[in-house]
């Protein structure tokens, strides 16, 4: 048991002297900068996806609406002529 834990607090010891070097904190902060930027940049694609989408609708409804009022207006009379039109549907 003795030797084991010699090892273990022997392999610690190396490894919090390779945590110390220029070399691991470079590496470190460098792999903490990667993550960071791809994650933000996953972010952002989904937020600029959501948006995307969101307008999509919107144009669709838009779309729709105006289609509805062009129908609506090519059905429909003018108010002047709106009792007259009317006139003909209600029997006398």
């Amino acid at each position: 048991m003795g030797q084991i834990t010699a090892f273990l607090i022997n392999l610690a010891g190396c490894i919090w002297t390779f945590a110390n070097t220029t070399f691991a904190t470079a590496l470190i902060g460098s792999l903490a900068g990667a993550f960071a930027g791809a994650y933000g940049a996953q972010r952002i694609a989904e937020r600029s996806k959501t948006k995307e989408l969101l307008l999509t609708e919107i144009r669709n409804t838009n779309a729709a609406i105006t289609v509805a009022s062009v129908e609506k207006e090519g059905l429909l009379p003018d108010e002047k002529n709106y009792q007259n039109w009317m006139d003909g549907f209600v029997k006398k």
